[in-house]
């Protein structure tokens, strides 16, 4: 995940969702990268759900690092409420990684069949997605 930690941006999904994927795949780790208002509640969240040591909140990165993250990643997950445009998005995609996405309007413009899209808020639907991917990396 990369973006600005704000609740808009989905980050509460995040305990939920990865709580099933860890379920299905316990060695899978989730890298957050960025940093907003909602990162303490995040990671209150996250502790909660006992997850600690399967999600790192890295916070915000240079460039260069990000750069040198991302690739090292298997999928880009974008959880957003709302987009204009979905600058991760297109970082992940520049990094040749599937992106599971929410449906939003704006993507049907601006990624036409380029993301594996699920309905706004269906946790159970992004870590099947996310499984899936985990599953079949070709």
């Amino acid at each position: 995940h990369l973006g600005r930690l704000h609740q808009l941006k989905g980050i509460f999904d995040i305990p939920a969702i990865w709580q099933r994927v860890v379920a299905a795949r316990p060695e899978a780790k989730l890298l957050v990268l960025g940093d907003g208002p909602h990162r303490r509640e995040l990671e209150r969240r996250i502790g909660e759900a006992g997850l600690q040591d399967s999600v790192s909140v890295r916070g915000a990165v240079t460039d260069r690092e990000k750069n040198e993250l991302l690739p090292k990643c298997a999928i880009g997950l974008s959880l957003s409420r709302e987009e204009g445009w979905g600058l991760a998005i297109t970082e992940f995609m520049g990094f040749g990684m599937p992106v599971v996405a929410m449906q939003l309007p704006i993507f049907d413009h601006v990624f036409p069949g380029q993301l594996d899209r699920i309905a706004l808020g269906d946790v159970a639907g992004a870590a099947s997605r996310i499984v899936h991917w985990l599953d079949h990396p070709e």
